[in-house]
């Protein structure tokens, strides 16, 4: 009866080591991971950064264009190849750049909303990986020590 009590004390000290071990890992890994995690964090911000760079780009470059245009359509200089519907188009110069304007800051609106739904999927991503192996290894302690119990 001694040695199963002796053998039942060292099985608990053997797990109690184990929990403590668990910690300290748990506490490297979550540094790890949060590095990665911030790093990942950093280049999508990048990446998101360069995309709306290339949408001010595009719609700086339209507007110099539809400008070119208005230009000539003042001047009855437009060019042949430039259909009906672009001509009347272009003929409301303040309807004409408040479409170009509109239609940049819901492109602009559509990329910031993304943005959020990426770095809140990385965020959630983080916490639930790291709450998923606690919890796991939470229960795998509680059922060694509910049958180091029974043992004694």
């Amino acid at each position: 009866l001694t040695l199963l009590s002796n053998l039942s004390h060292d099985l608990m000290d053997l797990e109690m080591r184990q929990v403590d071990q668990f910690e300290e890992l748990m506490g490297e890994f979550e540094a790890k991971y949060s590095e990665l995690k911030s790093s990942c964090l950093e280049a999508q911000q990048n990446f998101f950064r360069v995309v709306e760079e290339h949408e001010n780009n595009y719609t700086r470059d339209l507007m110099q264009l539809v400008n070119e245009l208005l230009e000539k359509i003042t001047k009855d200089d437009l060019p042949s190849d430039i259909s009906d519907e672009a001509a009347s188009l272009l003929i409301d110069r303040d309807a004409c750049m408040a479409a170009i304007a509109g239609s940049h800051d819901i492109h602009v609106g559509r990329l910031y909303k993304l943005e959020d739904e990426v770095k809140n999927h990385e965020e959630t991503l983080n916490k639930q990986t790291i709450r998923e192996y606690r919890e796991y290894e939470h229960s795998r302690s509680r059922k060694r020590i509910v049958e180091l119990k029974l043992l004694e």
